[in-house]
This record gives C-alpha cells, structure tokens and sequence, in this order.
C-alpha cells in the first residue's frame, strides 16, 4: 500500500525478547515481550499501547533509531 514501510529486523538482541513491534505514524507503539530464561516469573506474551503520548513519541524514536 502507498506510504506503509515494512521492516523486518533480525533478532540483535535476544536479551531483549521482543515479540511484536508496530510503529504507526511518529506516536503510536505497540510492543510486546515474550517469555525468556532471564524472567523466570512471565508466563506468556505481555504487551502495551499508547497512542498520541509523549511517551509513545519518544520510544517511537527510540525504536526507530535502534532499528531502522
């Protein structure tokens, strides 16, 4: 589709255990971590969402710089 980009990033860092990641415009992250033998106590996949925040702004940038 016209204007989306679609970044696959190879697992760098697996001590990070990310499970899904998705930018959306400059303030809109969802990201989820996954269970790994370094956090005994997460069962299962956990993710947040923030959309519109400053917050989302700034680890957008983050991820973008890191990732992309």
């Amino acid at each position: 589709a016209a204007g989306l980009s679609v970044v696959a990033v190879e697992d760098q860092t697996p001590e990070l255990s990310v499970g899904r990641l998705l930018l959306v415009d400059r303030d809109t992250v969802l990201l989820s971590v996954q269970p790994a033998s370094e956090m005994p106590t997460v069962g299962e996949e956990a993710a947040f969402w923030s959309d519109g925040t400053g917050f989302a702004r700034v680890l957008a940038a983050l991820i973008r710089q890191a990732f992309v």
